[in-house]
C-alpha cells in the first residue's frame, strides 16, 4: 500500500519524480509510516550495518494539498530520523528539512542514470542531491560520490544522537 501510494502520486504531480520508490523487497526491513486516507507518508531505513535504528529518512510523500511535509519530518524526527538525501530543486527540500534541524552535509552530482526514467528535465533540470543530517557541528559543503556522501551524513547523524544521548 505504501509503495502504490508513492507511485499513485508520481503519475499525478511532476515534482513527485524526486520521490524515490525502492522496491517492495527494500521496504520489507523499514518502518513505514502512513497517514490514515493513504495521501502522505515516510519511511525510515536502517542503512548503517554497525546498529539496529532506524535512521535513514526516505521516500517522503504528500498529495497535493495535503500540507503534510512539517509533520511529517517532525513525525520523522520523532521516530528517530537523523539523516537524508533529496534532491536540490529551487532548495525547496532542503529548506523545509532544515526547518527541523537538518543540516547539508554533501552534495552529489545529479546521476541521469540514477534519476526516474520519466525525469522532467525542462521542469525539473539536472538538480544536485544534497545529503543532510541533524547535527550540531556540520561540515563545509563539498560535491562528493554518492556512497560517501550518504555514509558522512548518516555519521554526523549518529554523532549528533550519540552526544545527546549521552546528556541525558
Amino acid at each position: 500500500m505504501f509503495r502504490d501510494a508513492i507511485n499513485e502520486l508520481k503519475r499525478n504531480n511532476r515534482f513527485a519524480q524526486a520521490v524515490y520508490v525502492h522496491e517492495v523487497e527494500d521496504y520489507m526491513n523499514d518502518d513505514l509510516y502512513l497517514v490514515p486516507n493513504g495521501k502522505a507518508g515516510f519511511a525510515l531505513e536502517n542503512d548503517n550495518s554497525e546498529s539496529d535504528d532506524k535512521t535513514n529518512l526516505i521516500s517522503v510523500f504528500a498529495y497535493k494539498g495535503q500540507r503534510a511535509g512539517h509533520s511529517l519530518v517532525e513525525s520523522a524526527v520523532s521516530e528517530g530520523a537523523t539523516h537524508l538525501d533529496c534532491y536540490d530543486i529551487g532548495n525547496g527540500l532542503p529548506d523545509l528539512y532544515g526547518k527541523h534541524g537538518f543540516r547539508p552535509i554533501a552534495r552529489v552530482k545529479f546521476d541521469p542514470k540514477e534519476a526516474d526514467p520519466d525525469w522532467d528535465y525542462e521542469h525539473l533540470h539536472e538538480p544536485d542531491v544534497m545529503t543532510m543530517a541533524i547535527t550540531d557541528n556540520p561540515p563545509q559543503v563539498t560535491y562528493m560520490e554518492y556512497p560517501a556522501a550518504l555514509a558522512a551524513a548518516s555519521k554526523a547523524g549518529e554523532d549528533y544522537k550519540k552526544l545527546h544521548q549521552s546528556m541525558k
